[in-house]
């Protein structure tokens, strides 16, 4: 897909709130074929989520200094977000979505000590006193040194949340329980191809009137 048609795609993302996915962008040859899946996209759920994605999309490109066209739902978070700015980029978001946010988790491996070395402290506390009554101590060890471990982990924790595997997921999770019930600004079938004039003929070069529902982007109007 060459810049003209990656421009094109993205403001029509914009414009109407939906996600053009790279499959159904390589499909998409005509203005009509265009409209058509603006409509389709639009009679389906995909506002609500393609808002969202829209945001984390924003907040990514700022924090990491990349292009927007590289930011796709189905971007995996690992290529994307370097170990060492990851907890940057998390409490970024974590702050501008506070109630649906979850933390950044350790490797399974280092959960296992920090779970591990606590009980071992306390089989050691019991093991040199060898009384019961040193049973309150012992927890009281153990909980100190979970704590301090603990704390001392977190900026080992480099895992995402279980069902965070792509920007798509981070967009999903941060949307409010009722968001199905957020209604979509109404716009009828013609009003949106009317627009989407505008958007191909500004992005394109061409006139208005040049672009008809059969116009083909590369052919018809030049697009590189």
């Amino acid at each position: 897909m060459g810049l003209d048609l990656v421009e094109l795609v993205m403001e029509t993302e914009e414009a109407f709130g939906i996600v053009i996915s790279d499959e159904a962008a390589g499909e998409i040859r005509t203005a009509g074929d265009l409209c058509e899946y603006v409509l389709s996209q639009r009679r389906l759920d995909g506002c609500p989520t393609a808002q969202a994605f829209r945001e984390i999309r924003r907040l990514l490109v700022e924090a990491l200094g990349i292009a927007p066209r590289t930011v796709r739902p189905s971007t995996e978070l690992e290529s994307l977000l370097p170990r060492c700015l990851r907890h940057r980029v998390w409490r970024l978001l974590s702050r501008q979505y506070p109630c649906h946010w979850k933390r950044l988790r350790l490797s399974p491996w280092i959960g296992r000590a920090v779970a591990l070395v606590p009980l071992v402290a306390a089989a050691f506390v019991l093991a040199q006193t060898r009384a019961v009554a040193a049973l309150p101590f012992a927890g009281l060890v153990a909980l100190g040194i979970w704590l301090l471990v603990w704390i001392s982990a977190r900026p080992l924790a480099v895992c995402f949340p279980s069902g965070l595997v792509t920007v798509g997921d981070v967009a999903i999770a941060s949307l409010p329980a009722n968001c199905d019930e957020v209604a979509r600004s109404p716009l009828e079938d013609e009003e949106v191809w009317r627009r989407l004039q505008k958007i191909v003929a500004g992005n394109l070069g061409v006139d208005v009137e040049e672009v008809t529902r059969a116009a083909r982007f590369v052919e018809d109007l030049g697009a590189g």
